[in-house]
């Protein structure tokens, strides 16, 4: 019998959401970042053990079922702005067939906003950012569109 040893150390439940062997999706000053299913891990390099932390997890819907979606130049759910890391999922409500598609950033891994639409301001287009949990129609921040 072979037994494997995992380099991943979980601050959840002892076991390891990330498996050794996937590469990361983002690598943001020596952290490394993981899309899990509608999530968000960041594994830290501690003294030469990898210690893992789930720093998001998308709100479920009831009846929904969520996954990653493969958006971006990259191909990959996690994209980086130079400030946030946002993750884009798709919550398919039972029987519903259809994904508008949901995106939700973080920059200092408390404070999460989700992506409630674009607006224009002066003429000028924004995406609108409100924070996960909100119930306000308005947006708590925004970013500006750049068209390449």
């Amino acid at each position: 019998m072979v037994q494997r040893t995992c380099k991943f150390q979980s601050q959840r439940s002892g076991h390891s959401l990330v498996p050794p062997w996937l590469e990361p999706d983002l690598i943001i000053d020596g952290n490394e970042f993981y899309a899990g299913k509608c999530s968000v891990s960041r594994v830290v390099n501690d003294d030469g053990v990898k210690k893992e932390q789930l720093i998001f997890e998308v709100p479920h819907r009831v009846f929904a079922s969520c996954v990653n979606s493969r958006s971006g130049d990259n191909g990959s759910p996690l994209q980086y702005d130079g400030t946030y890391i946002i993750l884009s999922v798709c919550q398919t409500t039972f029987c519903a067939g259809s994904c508008p598609g949901e995106r939700y950033r973080n920059a200092d891994f408390e404070n999460r906003e989700e992506h409630i639409g674009v607006t224009r301001i002066n003429s000028e287009e924004y995406e609108a950012w409100r924070k996960v949990g909100s119930d306000s129609s308005k947006a708590d921040s925004v970013k500006k569109v750049v068209r390449e």
